[in-house]
């Protein structure tokens, strides 16, 4: 009887830990999937994203351009490269450049490439650079 007993707490163990690395899996499958997509935002969400770019709070102004890139907000890379151009400092256009890597807009990325290359800040060229050659691996793995 006793040998039945730890039978069973064994299958139920087993079967327990295979249940949550199954779950755990299965989660982290499904967000490599999904982080590649674009995410279906209300309109008044992508409106008021894209109001914040434009905004004077620098806080606000960061956030809503990190979730701009976050979500792939389509809409909004032309006002980021605007805000790129029109931008003094190093972190904000970090954030810029970063957000406009995310969304992938191959005209825009090509414009900020242009722009950067005869930026002053040193950290600013090389952090685009580095997204270039990421962006450009990137591109040679979807092709093969």
């Amino acid at each position: 009887m006793v040998t039945t007993n730890n039978t069973h707490r064994k299958v139920s163990r087993v079967l327990g830990i295979t249940l949550t690395v199954f779950f755990v899996m299965s989660s982290f499958l499904n967000s490599q999937t999904v982080s590649n997509q674009r995410a279906e935002l209300p309109e008044y969400a992508v409106k008021n994203i894209l109001i914040g770019i434009e905004s004077e709070n620098d806080g606000l102004k960061m956030s809503c351009i990190y979730f701009a890139g976050k979500y792939k907000i389509f809409e909004a890379s032309q006002s980021l490269v605007e805000e790129i151009k029109s931008s003094n400092d190093d972190e904000l256009s970090k954030m810029l450049a970063w957000s406009l890597y995310q969304i992938g807009n191959d005209s825009c990325w090509e414009e900020l490439q242009t722009f950067v290359k005869n930026h002053p800040s040193k950290k600013l060229r090389d952090f685009c650079s580095n997204l270039h050659k990421i962006r450009a691996y990137e591109i040679a793995i979807a092709k093969s």
